[in-house]
């Protein structure tokens, strides 16, 4: 199964951190020299997103954030094995790694807390089928804020969000503040 990333640039171009990968590349907001350039607003996620799954065509394409350094161990297996077993799932996700002080510490997501003063956790990476993102026409440009819920409310209905077993990428741990993001968390 093809599969392809795509992330924005930060300052106009990748972080020298970002992980050189082994799959094809589109980036939002840099120039063509790094990887095959998006010409879609880097500030219009939907935009962007809608360009890229057309760019990549088949299989699954996969948003990385710009500060990812590294993918799991077996990442590859796992997205693709959870694709092949749900025909009907549109929208992949799955656990990460935070690289601390500490080491490699596994953050599970919270796709379903059950709080609706939380907000879902749906891990830095994740991806799309292309073929079920087209059927349902891609996301809304006129309204980019809301291009993520957008995307959530379309993959809609069991068996379309499928959580994949393990971590799938390695991100840098921010510095914390408990109670900060505590607070942040909550939508009122």
């Amino acid at each position: 199964m093809k599969v392809t990333f795509w992330t924005f640039a930060q300052n106009g171009r990748l972080p020298d951190s970002f992980p050189r990968l082994h799959v094809p590349l589109l980036l939002a907001g840099a120039d063509a020299h790094q990887a095959d350039s998006l010409k879609s607003n880097p500030d219009n996620f939907a935009a962007c997103l809608n360009e890229a799954a057309e760019r990549a065509h088949e299989g699954l394409l996969v948003f990385a954030p710009p500060d990812l350094s590294g993918l799991a161990e077996g990442w590859r297996d796992r997205l693709v094995h959870a694709a092949r077993e749900n025909e009907n799932g549109v929208f992949f996700y799955g656990d990460y790694l935070l690289d601390g002080p500490q080491g490699r510490v596994l953050q599970t997501v919270r796709a379903d807390i059950g709080d609706i003063t939380e907000r879902e956790d749906w891990g830095p990476l994740w991806a799309v089928r292309i073929s079920r993102f087209r059927e349902f026409g891609g996301l809304d440009e006129k309204t980019p804020r809301a291009a993520f819920y957008d995307l959530l409310l379309k993959c809609w209905g069991s068996g379309r969000r499928i959580h994949v077993g393990g971590p799938l990428a390695v991100i840098p741990a921010p510095e914390r503040d408990e109670d900060a993001e505590r607070e942040q968390r909550k939508l009122f």
